[in-house]
């Protein structure tokens, strides 16, 4: 098995450690997008492993505090990025498409993308603690995997609007059929093991995601790698708000 691609995943996503690539071509990017959700499970089991490690010595608000810390820095914030630009480039584009994608481009992050972080950390630490203090820690294994499958859906269907961006590439040798063989198998197999916490995460994470594209659709025709993460950080949140109507269902 070519595990490349998979190294090429995991190396876009995080600041784990990956055997040195060299040559990296396209193809090796186009094939990385279907080892995403895989990528979402390492960071998930991660995430898993340090909360139950810690959840016997610790408060449930400072293990959700430390868990937070740890999801960032794995990510090394890339995802937390691009929805800073996008924060700043919406709000500042006043709806100018070649405006939002300028500002996009900016790296100085403006009080709008300061205020919009704040909040997506701040609720994702509530959210995080109401998942610990409920003893659901296994939650934290499926959000990653859920975000980076919004990932994949998202280069399936919509157009990538930067020429020569490392996106184009992506989407225009993406195997689209594998793609979608991923996504429904995924979905299913979920729906299969736990059936009310699938429709949970799954309608929360929907509406998200079918919001945002059609945001991006309207402003700047497609999507573009700040957008792309700024879908993981969103629908990230709204699969962990879809975990905590299953515990309210589920008492």
């Amino acid at each position: 098995m070519n595990l490349k691609p998979f190294w090429v995943a995991l190396q876009f996503f995080t600041l784990l450690p990956t055997p040195h690539l060299k040559q990296i071509d396209n193809k090796d990017l186009a094939d990385s997008v279907l080892w995403y959700p895989l990528v979402g499970a390492v960071i998930g089991a991660i995430l898993w492993a340090l909360a139950a490690l810690l959840m016997p010595w610790f408060s449930s608000l400072v293990v959700a505090g430390i868990v937070l810390l740890a999801w960032v820095a794995i990510t090394g914030a890339l995802h937390l990025d691009g929805l800073a630009d996008c924060a700043d480039a919406w709000m500042g584009g006043f709806g100018s498409k070649e405006r939002t994608l300028e500002i996009m481009k900016d790296p100085v992050s403006g009080p709008i993308a300061v205020c919009v972080l704040m909040t997506c950390l701040l609720l994702k630490f509530a959210l995080i603690e109401s998942l610990l203090s409920s003893g659901f820690v296994f939650g934290l294994m499926v959000i990653p995997v859920i975000g980076r499958l919004s990932a994949v859906l998202l280069l399936l269907t919509t157009e990538y609007v930067r020429e020569g961006g490392l996106g184009d590439a992506l989407s225009q040798q993406l195997d689209a059929s594998k793609a979608w063989g991923i996504v429904i198998v995924l979905a299913l197999v979920t729906l299969v093991i736990q059936p009310v916490l699938a429709l949970c995460l799954f309608t929360v994470s929907l509406v998200v995601f079918m919001a945002w594209r059609q945001r991006m659709i309207q402003r700047i025709d497609g999507c573009t790698g700040d957008t792309l993460g700024a879908m993981i950080e969103l629908v990230e949140l709204a699969a962990l708000f879809g975990v905590a109507l299953f515990i309210g269902f589920t008492g």
